[in-house]
């Protein structure tokens, strides 16, 4: 069970960074906004997770709270590059707490099973 959940966060993780790197345009060369970020990531895990709609909601809301943060911490020019970095990882560990919370062990088998 704690690989399951160790796997989960690996994953999260990396979501999270893929999101990130893909966030700045989209196909018509707009830049996505917390809502669009928190939309793409929450809707990737909606189906790989098999998430009940009030995960679903919850998880978005983690997603979008998260995507604010995360673009108010890019925008923040009294941090360095290191802290900037470090502000990244604390979210990030936010976000992975907080979806364990929300996340059935039913949800972390299901993720794991496809690999």
């Amino acid at each position: 069970m704690k690989n399951k959940i160790w796997f989960m966060t690996i994953v999260l993780t990396a979501l999270s960074f893929a999101v990130q790197a893909q966030d700045t345009t989209h196909a018509r060369g707009h830049r996505w906004d917390a809502a669009g970020k928190a939309d793409k990531m929450s809707d990737k895990l909606y189906r790989e997770l098999n998430l009940s709609k009030e995960q679903a909601k919850s998880i978005y809301d983690i997603n979008e709270d998260i995507a604010r943060k995360r673009d108010a911490a890019k925008k923040d020019g009294a941090l360095s590059s290191r802290q900037r970095m470090q502000r990244y990882q604390e979210l990030d560990t936010d976000r992975n707490r907080r979806f364990r919370e929300v996340l059935s062990p039913h949800n972390t088998k299901s993720g794991t099973t496809g690999s």
